[in-house]
């Protein structure tokens, strides 16, 4: 069909141009040149793009051609684990969390997700019939954390893409970088919360705000934080979006809140709600615990878990800030969100009155502004290459309200979706290796 054509057209220029772009950014970055097999890779990636966005329903056909790209990636990654060849990822806080689930502890930071982990752990690994029948490669609880994170992100993944189809608010998210470093026998905590953080995104952004109970938003704001403390600033603004639509059960919002988070914490903390609050502060690395060398003097305060202004308007902090975009959530997040904003406006649909009638365009502005400011003022403990996982909040977010604007403008220009998919394929065929197998070059 001729716009079938004219769609494949504009996806291959799209790949192309994105693909070129993508392998300049590397460059710049300290990625080694093009070798036959990285130039391999992405071929294959183009040819997978021009394949999975043709036909009558291009969108559908790239997210089965995706599914089946990421569950090879998962299984092959695990058949690494198991033979011993899978490359360590110098990233992330693996040891810390391995050690934590080793003993049966629970990481203050990451309550619920930790307290599941080191459960399942002892309940399934700890039994001596399946320890004495596991191989020696699986025996460790690094082992059992990469196997439970890539199952957690393949099965979350493929529930995400069931319950809302079509959109790809829920799609992009899972072409960034990180998603694929986090489906790969990756060894942290990040992996059991990636899809649930996309999840919240999808149900808040579904439908108007006001239509979900006091209920429903109390228990989720009061559980979001528990689960992950990074977490804390999506509860907050969207129980604030939430009073705003509906002031008259803001007190049942937050008794309810206050009754979950009383009850989590006294089920996953057994030492009682203050003594978890002490070790909560205790982990938190406020100040100068634990900086690196190259940080020292940079933050906000002595308490301060941030950089200073003058810190974060530096070029040294702009070529972090830089890899940990290209690297970690794909370049094209922000110009894709930009772009269609700029569209939506042209639309007249952002304009005073939207925001007025539905309180998720604010909301979504918010949460974009404080990702962007999440990602250019905390400060990474580990360093911009270690802590490149830090920021999975920020790439996720930014891909999500990318395509919510895309969804929103163009539900019927299949063109700027597939030009969507084709850019952030681009750009992952040229990240993923790096970041998931050969390891990310010093930020220079």
């Amino acid at each position: 069909m001729p716009g079938d054509r004219r769609i494949s057209v504009v996806t291959g220029v799209t790949f192309v141009v994105a693909a070129m772009v993508s392998l300049v950014l590397a460059s710049l970055l300290g990625a080694a040149p093009l070798t036959v097999s990285r130039a391999g890779l992405l071929a294959l990636g183009g040819v997978l793009t021009l394949v999975a966005v043709s036909g009558e329903t291009p969108l559908g056909r790239a997210t089965a051609a995706i599914l089946v790209l990421q569950v090879t990636v998962a299984v092959v990654c695990l058949a690494c684990l198991s033979a011993g060849v899978l490359p360590e990822r110098p990233y992330g806080d693996g040891a810390v969390f391995s050690s934590f689930v080793t003993e049966g502890r629970v990481v203050p930071r990451w309550l619920v997700g930790s307290t599941a982990a080191s459960t399942l752990h002892a309940a399934v690994w700890g039994l001596p019939p399946v320890a004495a029948r596991l191989p020696v490669a699986w025996q460790s609880a690094n082992a059992f954390l990469a196997l439970l994170g890539t199952v957690c992100m393949v099965g979350g993944t493929l529930a995400l893409l069931r319950r809302w189809p079509g959109r790809l608010s829920v799609l992009l998210p899972a072409l960034t970088p990180v998603w694929l470093l986090f489906m790969s026998g990756y060894t942290e905590y990040y992996p059991l919360i990636a899809v649930p953080f996309v999840a919240v995104l999808a149900w808040v952004f579904e439908r108007p705000l006001g239509d979900r109970t006091p209920t429903q938003v109390g228990a989720l704001v009061a559980l979001l934080p528990l689960v992950y403390i990074g977490f804390l600033p999506v509860a907050c603004l969207t129980l604030g979006a939430w009073a705003v639509v509906r002031p008259e059960g803001a007190a049942r919002v937050v008794a309810t809140g206050l009754v979950v988070a009383a009850v989590t914490i006294a089920i996953c903390w057994p030492l009682g709600i203050p003594h978890y609050f002490q070790a909560l502060y205790g982990v938190m690395n406020f100040g100068e615990a634990n900086m690196p060398a190259r940080y020292v003097g940079l933050s906000a305060g002595p308490t301060s878990l941030v950089f200073s202004l003058d810190a974060v308007l530096t070029m040294a902090r702009a070529r972090e800030v830089g890899a940990l975009v290209v690297w970690g959530g794909g370049w094209w997040t922000m110009p894709l969100l930009l772009a269609a904003t700029w569209r939506a406006w042209r639309a007249g649909r952002v304009t005073w009155l939207a925001c007025r009638r539905d309180v998720r365009m604010p909301l979504g502005i918010a949460l974009v502004g404080v990702q962007v400011y999440y990602l250019a003022f905390m400060v990474p403990r580990l360093g911009p290459v270690g802590d490149v996982d830090l920021f999975f909040t920020t790439y996720l977010t930014l891909a999500f309200m990318a395509g919510r604007v895309v969804d929103a403008v163009g539900e019927r220009i299949d063109g700027w979706r597939v030009a969507a998919v084709a850019c952030a394929l681009a750009a992952l065929a040229v990240a993923a290796p790096w970041l998931v197998w050969y390891g990310l070059p010093p930020v220079p």
